[in-house]
C-alpha cells in the first residue's frame, strides 16, 4: 500500500480515529493530525477537560508552520494562538500537533515534549500496525507498541484516581482493536463491590456477543482473577492468542501501579499526621524530602532546627 493509500486508509478507519481519541484523553493532550497533501486535518479531544473550553481548529497558516516546524531538527514548540504547543512528524509525511490548554499547571506546559513525544512514538507505531499489518515486522511492531503502551499507562498516574485507571484501560482496548484489526474489545473487572464494564471498537455487536456468545471471539482472564479481557472477531486468530495476553498482563500493570499508589498515599498520610510540624519537598519525578522543625531551647537567635529524613521515592 502506497502513502497516499494509507493516509485514505487512516481518513477512512474509524478504529484509528476511536484509537486517537482515546490517546490524546488518556494523555491529558489536545492531538491534532495534519494531512498536508490533503490540506484537512482531525482534531481529537478538542476541548479541555478541565475549563471546558474548546480548542481552535488550525488555520492553514498554522498547519503550515506546524510542517515546518515538525521537519526541522529537532522538532521544536510552536505559536497556536495562546495554547502552548509542539509539531512532530509521523508516517508517510504526516504530521501531529499536541497542544494543552492555556488553563494549564506550569508543570504540564513544561513536560508537553515528553508527553507529546510519548504521543508521536505510540501514534507511528498504529500507522504501521494500520498501514501494514503483521507480514514481515509482525514481532517488531507488537513490541514497539507494548513498549510505549507501558510509557503512556505509567505517565498517567499523577493522583487522578480511578478516571486515570478508566484512562489507561481504555487505551489499551483500543490498542487491542488496532493491532488485531478486530470489531470490538471488552474488559470486565471489580471496581469494591461492583462489577464495571468497557468497551471499545463496535460496542453493539460486543454487546450482542455478550448477551449471546454466538460470535466469533476470545476471551483470557486477568491475573489473580481481577477480571476477564476479550476480543471480537480477529483477523487472526493465532496472534490474536498472543497479544490478547500480553495487553492483559498491561491491564494488570495499571491495577498493580493504581494499588500502590495508593498504599503510599495511606502511608505518607500516616507519617505526615504524626508530625506536628514539616516541610516535604516533592520533585517531579516522585523523590521526596521531609524537612522536620523541633522545638529546643532558645540558644541567641535560634528558636528551632531542621532535620533532613532521607531522600525517599514515591
Amino acid at each position: 500500500m502506497d502513502s497516499a493509500a494509507n493516509v485514505q486508509h487512516l481518513l477512512d478507519s474509524e478504529r484509528w480515529n476511536d484509537f486517537l481519541e482515546s490517546t490524546a484523553v488518556g494523555l491529558k493532550l489536545n492531538l491534532v493530525i495534519i494531512f498536508p497533501d490533503l490540506y484537512s486535518s482531525v482534531n481529537a479531544q478538542a476541548v479541555c477537560p478541565v475549563c471546558k473550553k474548546s480548542f481552535a481548529p488550525l488555520t492553514p497558516q498554522q498547519m503550515t508552520a506546524a510542517l515546518v516546524a515538525s521537519g526541522s531538527s529537532p522538532p521544536g514548540k510552536i505559536a497556536l494562538n495562546e495554547n502552548p504547543a509542539v509539531a512532530l512528524p509521523l508516517r508517510d509525511g504526516l504530521c501531529v500537533v499536541a497542544r494543552v490548554c492555556n488553563c494549564s499547571m506550569e508543570e504540564d506546559v513544561q513536560q508537553l515534549p515528553d508527553v507529546a513525544g510519548i504521543a508521536q512514538k505510540l501514534l507511528s507505531s498504529f500507522q504501521t500496525a494500520l498501514a501494514e499489518g503483521y507480514s514481515g515486522g509482525r514481532r517488531a511492531i507488537e513490541l514497539t507498541a507494548l513498549r510505549q503502551m507501558n510509557h503512556i499507562i505509567l505517565s498517567l498516574f499523577r493522583g487522578d484516581g480511578d478516571t486515570v485507571v478508566k484512562h489507561a484501560l481504555d487505551l489499551v482496548l483500543s490498542a487491542l482493536v488496532i493491532l488485531l484489526d478486530a470489531r470490538g474489545s471488552w474488559l470486565v473487572y471489580q471496581k469494591g463491590s461492583q462489577s464495571v464494564l468497557l468497551l471499545k471498537g463496535d460496542i453493539e455487536a460486543v454487546k450482542a456477543y455478550l448477551n449471546s456468545a454466538q460470535a466469533p471471539a476470545l476471551e483470557v482472564e486477568l491475573i489473580n482473577g481481577r477480571g476477564r479481557m476479550g476480543v471480537l472477531d480477529p483477523d487472526n486468530r493465532e496472534q490474536a492468542t498472543a497479544l490478547l495476553s500480553y495487553l492483559a498482563q498491561e491491564c494488570t500493570i495499571v491495577f498493580e501501579i493504581d494499588h500502590l499508589y495508593k498504599l503510599v498515599q495511606a502511608q505518607m498520610t500516616q507519617v505526615l499526621g504524626a508530625i506536628g510540624s514539616a516541610v516535604l519537598l516533592v520533585d517531579r519525578h516522585g523523590n521526596y524530602k521531609l524537612r522536620q522543625l523541633r522545638r529546643r531551647p532558645v540558644t541567641g537567635c535560634q528558636s528551632n532546627y531542621l532535620n533532613w529524613a532521607p531522600g525517599r521515592r514515591l
